[in-house]
């Protein structure tokens, strides 16, 4: 690893962090979720501001311990679990309004803490490696860690575990690592899955049509929304699906929940296709529709939130901003 990464300090990566998450959420109309013209459910944009602010500093020293553990050659020592921990405490002393950002803190902090590594050349494959490498090298002390964190959050759409996998609601103990208990997680998760595979969501869709839209218009706004109905054309919202599921099936298990709320996620993903035929944001028939589905989405309620599609995004454009892209 090049001992000079381009100039890049964690100062710098902590607000490169803090831009994404804030872009991502001020970007509108993004269909179903809160964004800087739209309150919902009892969170409000203001909340996810405070998030954005809170989660930088956590993110800085990820990337910091990411420095010095690729520099040693011991990236069990990075302690993800233990970061991502802290920036949900973080969060919840920011704002009163719950859980905010905790898909966008779990993909954020192994990002930082892989990009030491990929920051020089930062291709697909190599970030990809990367991020795999540090997650790999986890331990089961930063399992318990992340689901401390979970614990403290109660996110919707948690659901019961298969047999075999801890109970965050109730317990914090497994002998899994960090990588075991996010692949196992990634059958009924987004972001674990996105994870696990090294951001194959973020790297061959979000990356690429964040960059296209932007190279075209200039329009930060239009790059972020864009963004958000390719992933969300392509990769049915796993956050919809439990909360669907749930609603339909109370006393299933989170994997059984998913497979109830499918049917519904892959609607929404086929509305995200039918706005980008019209030209998407790009267009004034495409912004009429989107803005259409926005509403639409609201009048069906919480479950109908494309909250995974949201951290893919927000992941997306940090990424594009570490690597140097600048996007306003």
């Amino acid at each position: 690893m090049s001992k000079r990464l381009r100039g890049l300090d964690p100062y710098e990566v902590m607000v490169k962090a803090q831009l994404a998450a804030l872009l991502e959420v001020s970007a509108h109309p993004k269909p179903g979720n809160i964004h800087r013209f739209r309150d919902r459910w009892g969170k409000r944009f203001e909340h996810f501001i405070a998030g954005a602010v809170a989660l930088g500093p956590p993110v800085r020293e990820a990337f910091t311990r990411g420095l010095k553990a690729w520099s040693r050659g011991q990236l069990s020592l990075i302690g993800l679990g233990r970061l991502v921990r802290i920036a949900v405490e973080h969060q919840l002393k920011a704002h009163s309004g719950g859980n905010t950002h905790l898909g966008v803190i779990m993909l954020f902090i192994p990002i930082a803490a892989s990009a030491p590594a990929w920051i020089n050349s930062p291709s697909p494959s190599i970030i990809e490696r990367a991020l795999v490498e540090v997650l790999r090298a986890t331990t089961p002390k930063d399992s318990v860690e992340l689901l401390k964190a979970v614990r403290k959050l109660k996110p919707s759409g948690l659901g019961k575990p298969p047999k075999g996998l801890p109970d965050a609601s109730k317990s914090c103990r497994t002998d899994l690592s960090m990588y075991e208990l996010l692949k196992a997680s990634s059958k009924w998760d987004g972001v674990a899955r996105e994870l696990v595979e090294g951001l194959p969501v973020t790297l061959s869709v979000g990356l690429p049509s964040l960059l296209k839209t932007y190279e075209e218009t200039g329009d930060v706004n239009t790059a972020v929304v864009q963004c958000f109905l390719e992933i969300l054309s392509r990769a049915p919202d796993t956050l919809i699906a439990r909360n669907v599921g749930l609603a339909l099936k109370p006393n299933s298990t989170i994997d059984e929940a998913v497979q109830a709320g499918m049917a519904e996620a892959s609607w929404v993903s086929e509305k995200a296709r039918e706005a980008l035929a019209l030209g998407g944001m790009l267009t004034s028939k495409g912004r009429r529709f989107i803005e259409k589905l926005d509403l639409e989405l609201e009048s069906r309620g919480p479950s109908y939130n494309p909250g995974t599609t949201a951290d893919i995004t927000a992941s997306s454009i940090f990424v594009a901003l570490l690597m140097g892209r600048r996007l306003i």
